[in-house]
């Protein structure tokens, strides 16, 4: 399948095949010796990616991705995807809350690149490796189906198994165009808003940005190398009524008490939406805070878990 939405992809490769012919005689994966973008034997860099959630509002990735793998084999990092049933890259959008009160969020799922891989533990083939730039592979030529890895995964619909090849797949973060010589993913490459950033963690810019950005379920102690910004929170929406005087206040400040907490936190009523209540949402749930006695707040409360 030919790439449809690349810039420049060809010229490139042609200008690097020139440039490093010897580059493109030797075989990708962790014993290739392969090592371009400036990234040295013991000192090298980690691929991050951070995805800025307030951003997405498109799935250009989402499309991207499966121009890339699907009926291509760029073994021995990926086998083709398949054409449904599988994104590695995925767009998914939330809509929390109840009509008038709502809100919609667009989130992103993809394989974390952990550093300390539940995936890369529980395969009993050896598949999986975690290559010195802190991409994890599952190697497509020594993968045997024991479904071990998506079992062990933590972050739910990220590893796929593909009946037909039967072995597990996920996000790459594009590592054989990486050893080509690109300094993208295809996700981040043609991301019109600006959501998706990739880079070495290294650089300015990225600790700039990882510096106002979470990870998923820090908890897990997994050390993800996906980062992400403006992880939706869970909201409370309505309006505090008094019974005695018969009429919505306006103004009011409520204190909202999480279930099983003793403190609480105030919340200035303005237009009857408020945010920032809890944790991040994403990949898990989160409980509804219970309203304090007195003057009731009609919540309509969602989280994107």
């Amino acid at each position: 399948m030919q790439r449809i939405l690349g810039r420049g992809r060809d010229s490139l490769i042609a200008e690097l095949r020139r440039a490093h012919p010897e580059a493109f005689n030797r075989p990708y994966g962790a014993d290739s010796g392969l090592r371009l973008e400036g990234v040295l034997e013991g000192g090298e860099m980690g691929r991050v990616l951070i995805i800025d959630t307030t951003r997405v509002t498109v799935a250009n990735c989402q499309i991207a991705c499966k121009d890339e793998h699907c009926g291509n084999d760029w073994s021995p990092i990926a086998k083709p995807q398949p054409l449904t049933g599988q994104f590695w890259n995925k767009v998914v959008d939330r809509v929390r809350g109840q009509v008038p009160k709502v809100r919609v969020t667009y989130e992103h799922t993809i394989c974390q690149h952990c550093d300390d891989a539940p995936c890369v533990k529980a395969c009993s083939e050896k598949a999986i490796y975690k290559r010195p730039d802190g991409i994890v592979i599952i190697d497509p030529t020594v993968c045997r189906g024991s479904h071990n890895c998506i079992e062990a995964c933590p972050y739910p619909g990220v590893i796929f198994f593909n009946e037909d090849l039967q072995i597990a797949q996920k996000c790459t973060f594009c590592a054989h165009l990486l050893d080509q010589g690109w300094s993208e993913t295809r996700c981040s490459e043609v991301c019109p808003t600006g959501a998706f950033t990739f880079g070495d963690e290294d650089e300015p810019r990225m600790k700039e940005l990882i510096a106002q950005a979470e990870v998923l379920r820090p908890e897990l102690g997994t050390k993800p190398r996906v980062y992400y910004i403006g992880l939706p929170r869970m909201f409370v929406a309505g309006c505090v009524y008094d019974p005695e005087a018969d009429e919505i206040l306006e103004g009011a400040l409520v204190t909202l008490t999480p279930a099983g907490s003793a403190g609480g936190a105030a919340v200035p009523v303005n237009d009857g939406l408020s945010g920032g209540l809890a944790g991040p949402t994403l990949g898990r749930p989160a409980r509804s805070p219970q309203p304090p006695p007195g003057p009731r707040l009609p919540t309509s409360s969602g989280t994107s878990g």
